[in-house]
């Protein structure tokens, strides 16, 4: 076989080679060049579309004349979105884009395929150069009803960038050719009638193919409708040629000949069997080169058979692309007749034939969707799921034909192999309609991975656990979560720095990473999480993958937010790129940190309007994404410091309510107290139960809790509470709490406290991590009183810190505030449950009193206890009393008076 010729500047890889002794067909040639900026070529098999396009394709290949971008459907092209994918591909390997855009519109047009057409729009008016895209067997039956959603995309990016032109061809009629489809866009469309050859081409290509060939002979030829074909005309020169080499072209029956090559019926003429099974093998594959023939079939002349199938016109080679040697796509009529003969003829063979092509489309080609659906053709599931494993990012589409893939198996199957178990629970938890199927495939992936350990390698071993620990942290199972995520790290890391590391598993093991840094902030280990997110920001570099790159950096500047580490988020917010995000995830899941950091910050800078405004477009994420409670928070406090505190805890305890359940990890009940305790703070009532369970009480609740018992005159259980607090606080965050409660502890007088010492530490604090929002718990008037006790203790520098802090952050409690905290609101079925509290604890008396069943008494037990900040009976009916709430209830029929009581009767 005669090598390709290099390609100026990358710009015909793909494309296929141009056989010699081809007539040139300047008319078409013609219309290709013409203003329309999509032309169509619709026909059956064998007229020449391909040969016709790869003609075009090598006379414009000069930089003036711009890139040409050839893109053939096949197997890994089903979907829309993998479609798109293929032509992202090849914009990058013709330099029309980088690494660092491909990988990050891959990502933006997997999550959101109703981008795709704005994405493509953008990037090739950047691009700033003419390109022509040639899609070959465009609209074939593999993509079903996605070509219609391909033709639309096509027409708005060719309309929006006029630097853009199309030539589509295909046997099958597509969206294209309907009147009325881009009635403002002239679309030209090349027929069946007009790709036939004249009878001058025909008699050109006999007479320099088949010089010998009889007057007689040559006529017929070239009158006969079927040589009208470019394929049954190449066909019926290669007998001639073989009968006038035998010196017997008058015993040749031209009718039989072009008769058989009208069918395209090319197998029946291959007589010796040896070459007849090398075609079947061969055209199992839809694209092969020779070394995959030679191991497919065993053959040393592989090359040397493919090419004579090429002059034959049942197939073509093209360049294999950078580094890649030239491959070989059979004509479609050819492939499935051929495959399916030898499966016919070889049925034990098959497997072995679909796992041979399954390896080299996975590590030669990369195309792992259509490398995973031979794996599984072949048998072999464990290398199916290997394979799977390394096909990231998919899109929804994608999952969605995986899904159908694996669900056609049996499910023991499926439990039976754990990367596939895995694989399989991620792309049903992908969808909500399949959700609450993934759990026992999870489940098995992990009971499997511990039966087989041989199954995986310890990178894919690690991958599975860090996945893993993503599903317990959903599932709320706080200590498994923690423990995968510890188990998995080391290798994780030990993978990003091993030159030999299977680099087809670093999407996953970026992924993982990510997961592993998730969990672990969610276990309460922040100085790992912030090294683990620093990984993933080191690797995602490393890969070019920028937009994982912010990604991590979104992370980390969320973890040093809510730590309290001002400083410390806006370095890592600093370290994002905007540009690099995919324009799709502007307010999407991944972005969420990021959004949730900014309005931290803000708030530490006394915007707290802005604050809100940041996360206005997350909001919407309240109802599906794991960090409800973190979106919420800032926002709730938000509020509170734009003064409305009320409307604040209103949606709190709506959210909350809607959002806690037994899956919630105690992370979160201890973000959610303290977020409970700021609001009561703000609205001038005691902290309510935190909820926490068996593990510690926060530290910032215990320092408002202080508060309200110094406030309620319980000085005995305020000095204590501010004691522990000191001991817990970990972050800043904790810590400037305690101060700030340390302070107005100390100038309410009684306690023995100096205002002097945790003013130190308040200035400190806002000097080294830029926190300030906590000083908005501190009222004007102590505010003015600790200033004055630092300026006459000589800390006059600390005095001028929190001077400038307290001018930014306006205090959010007013003066005229009431040392003793308001009642909470109860309703009148809570104050009912209250009055019979005091006569029985009891749920089922108390439930046969009010005639209602006790699991209602149970929320309403609940709900009470929570407003009144108890978590007993005695505690909540001591409170109570305090506010003065163990009075029945007035007769009035307002909003809160009792519901009356019904009777068995209803």
């Amino acid at each position: 076989m005669r090598s390709n010729p290099e390609h100026p500047g990358g710009g015909l890889q793909h494309v296929p080679r141009v056989s010699s002794g081809l007539v040139t067909r300047r008319h078409l040639l013609e219309r290709l060049d013409g203003p329309a900026p999509i032309v169509v070529l619709h026909a059956g098999s064998g007229t020449g579309k391909t040969t016709l396009l790869a003609q075009w394709a090598h006379q414009h290949a000069s930089a003036a004349a711009g890139t040409v971008a050839w893109i053939a459907a096949d197997e890994g092209t089903r979907t829309r979105t993998g479609y798109w994918m293929r032509v992202l591909g090849r914009l990058h390997s013709c330099g029309v884009i980088d690494d660092a855009t491909l990988y990050r519109e891959m990502a933006a047009i997997a999550d959101e395929p109703e981008a795709i057409a704005a994405t493509l729009t953008r990037l090739l008016a950047a691009a700033g150069r003419n390109l022509t895209l040639i899609l070959d067997d465009f609209a074939n039956p593999a993509g079903g009803s996605s070509w219609d959603a391909v033709c639309l995309d096509l027409i708005e990016i060719v309309r929006a960038v006029p630097a853009v032109r199309c030539i589509a061809a295909g046997r099958y009629p597509s969206l294209l050719e309907r009147p009325g489809t881009a009635a403002s866009l002239d679309i030209a469309v090349l027929s069946e009638p007009e790709l036939e050859l004249t009878e001058h081409e025909i008699r050109q290509m006999l007479a320099q193919h088949v010089p010998g060939l009889a007057p007689a002979s040559l006529q017929q030829v070239a009158g006969h409708p079927a040589a009208r074909r470019i394929a049954s005309l190449r066909y019926a020169i290669d007998a001639l040629g073989q009968a006038l080499l035998a010196r017997d072209d008058a015993g040749v029956d031209i009718d039989e000949v072009l008769i058989a090559a009208a069918r395209q019926d090319i197998l029946a003429r291959i007589s010796d069997p040896e070459v007849l099974d090398f075609v079947g093998a061969t055209a199992h594959a839809p694209v092969l080169d020779a070394e995959l023939a030679g191991r497919l079939t065993g053959r040393h002349d592989a090359e040397v058979l493919l090419t004579g199938i090429e002059h034959a016109g049942a197939g073509q080679w093209s360049h294999g692309g950078p580094d890649r040697a030239p491959v070989f796509r059979y004509s479609a009529h050819l492939r499935a007749a051929a495959a399916q003969d030898y499966a016919r003829r070889h049925p034990a063979r098959v497997r072995r034939i679909h796992f041979l092509i399954a390896q080299w489309l996975n590590d030669v080609r990369g195309e792992r969707l259509a490398a995973f659906e031979h794996a599984l053709r072949s048998g072999d599931l464990d290398y199916a799921a290997r394979v799977l494993m390394r096909a990231y990012p998919m899109s929804a589409e994608d999952n969605a034909h995986v899904s159908r893939l694996l669900g056609s198996l049996p499910a023991l199957t499926i439990h039976r192999h754990p990367l596939l178990a895995l694989r399989y629970a991620l792309v049903l938890n992908a969808s909500a309609e399949t959700q609450s199927r993934a759990a026992e495939f999870f489940t098995s992936a992990g009971l499997m991975s511990r039966l087989r350990p041989g199954a995986l390698t310890p990178l894919e071993r690690a991958i599975q656990q860090s996945l893993e620990s993503a599903v317990q942290r959903l599932l709320g199972q706080h200590k498994r979560m923690r423990d995968l995520a510890l188990s998995a790290l080391p290798v994780l890391t030990q993978a990003v720095d091993d030159p030999e590391r299977d680099e087809g598993l670093d999407a996953m093991t970026l992924v993982s990473i990510t997961q592993c840094a998730m969990g672990l902030f969610y276990a309460d280990e922040p100085e790992q999480s912030r090294e683990a997110h620093l990984l993933a920001a080191r690797f995602a570099e490393q890969l070019h993958w920028r937009h994982r790159r912010n990604e991590a950096y979104a992370n980390l500047g969320m973890i040093h937010a809510l730590a309290g580490n001002v400083r410390g988020a806006r370095a890592a917010l600093a370290a994002i790129d905007p540009g690099d995000w995919p324009e799709t995830w502007h307010d999407s899941y991944t972005v969420t940190p990021e959004r949730i950091a900014r309005a931290w910050v803000l708030l530490s800078e006394g915007r707290p309007e802005e604050a809100l405004e940041e996360t206005r477009g997350i909001l919407r994420h309240i109802d599906t994404i794991e960090h409800w409670e973190l979106i919420s928070s800032v926002r709730a406090l938000a509020e509170v410091m734009a003064g409305r505190a009320q409307e604040a805890s209103s949606r709190w305890e709506h959210i909350t309510g809607q959002r806690r359940d037994r899956r919630t990890l105690p992370s979160t009940h201890r973000h959610i107290a303290v977020t409970e305790a700021l609001l009561a703070l703000a609205r001038g009532a005691a902290p309510g139960n935190d909820r926490t369970g068996r593990s510690r009480r926060p530290a910032a609740v215990s320092a408002l809790a202080a508060l309200s018992a110094a406030a309620e005159g319980r000085s005995d259980e305020a000095v204590p509470l501010l004691a522990g607090a000191k001991v817990e606080a970990r972050t800043p965050v904790d810590r400037m709490i305690a101060a700030v409660v340390a302070v107005r502890l100390a100038l309410s007088g009684g306690i023995g406290l100096d205002a002097t010492g945790p003013g130190l530490r308040l200035a400190t604090i806002v000097e080294s991590d830029q926190l300030r929002w906590p000083l908005a718990l501190m009222p004007e008037a102590d505010r003015a009183a600790l200033l004055a006790a630092l300026t006459d203790a000589g800390s006059t520098g600390a005095a001028r810190i929190l001077t400038e802090a307290c001018a930014i952050v306006p205090p959010m409690l007013p003066d005229e505030a009431p040392r003793h905290p308001a009642p909470p609101a109860l309703t009148s079925r809570e104050r009912e449950v209250l009055l019979v509290l005091i006569e029985t604890d009891k749920r089922s008396e108390i439930a046969a009193r009010l005639f209602v069943s006790v699991n209602t008494v149970k929320a309403h037990l609940r709900s009470l206890y929570a407003k009144l900040g108890a978590s007993s009976r005695e505690e909540a009916l001591t409170r109570a009393l305090h506010y003065g709430l163990l009075r029945p209830p007035s007769s009035g029929h307002g909003e809160d008076a009792p519901e009356p009581p019904r009777s068995s009767l209803g």
